[in-house]
């Protein structure tokens, strides 16, 4: 009898500590841990463009986290100069797994099996890890557009995570001197690799 009334109270318990083991990241937000998977470096009519793929240990789930992180990792790995130099410079960012780690790499077999049908790496087997992209793109009259892209994680259920859910934010700057500096002090990055 004692037993019976105490059980709903041990199932709140126990739902409450998976959710919280669950949604650690969201609660207690990090700057993320995140490793160069693949980098891409094009000069076109004289204009660099570069392009990383980042994979990030212990992402959050819920969108505005994900957004403050993939901004947050964007700006405190570069330096003024850095973006000074590319036309275009852009990050996409995915959510580390048991599938898409630092081993993946496109047209490989995965390791274990994902897929008895199909067990190639491919891209498209991980659209549900996406987190999000940051860009910017120099315009010729100095002024700088800026873009953050997010997806939506379905809360970390895999199997729900709509692809095609996204959210977005697009920026105008006066130039990218401005974006820096901005983008830097709105996230409360330190002035430790602001070189010129």
């Amino acid at each position: 009898m004692i037993l019976k009334n105490k059980l709903p109270a041990v199932l709140v318990l126990v739902l409450l500590s998976l959710s919280i083991i669950h949604f650690k990241n969201d609660i207690v937000l990090s700057n993320g841990d995140a490793y160069v998977l693949n980098s891409y470096l094009d000069i076109i009519d004289g204009d660099s463009i570069k392009s990383e793929v980042r994979l990030v240990r212990d992402a959050p789930y819920f969108q505005g986290n994900i957004s403050k992180l993939v901004e947050y990792m964007f700006w405190s790995s570069t330096s003024l100069k850095e973006v000074r130099m590319y036309k275009i410079r852009d990050f996409s960012f995915y959510r580390e797994t048991e599938f898409l780690n630092q081993k993946f790499e496109e047209g490989k077999e995965y390791s274990p099996v994902f897929d008895p049908m199909n067990n190639v790496m491919d891209w498209r087997n991980h659209l549900e890890d996406r987190l999000g992209d940051v860009m910017f793109c120099k315009r010729k009259d100095g002024s700088v557009l800026y873009y953050v892209t997010t997806y939506s994680s379905a809360l970390g259920i895999r199997c729900l995570v709509d692809i095609t859910s996204r959210q977005k934010k697009a920026q105008t700057y006066n130039s990218i001197n401005e974006l820096f500096y901005c983008k830097r002090s709105e996230l409360g990055i330190s002035k430790d690799n602001d070189t010129n």
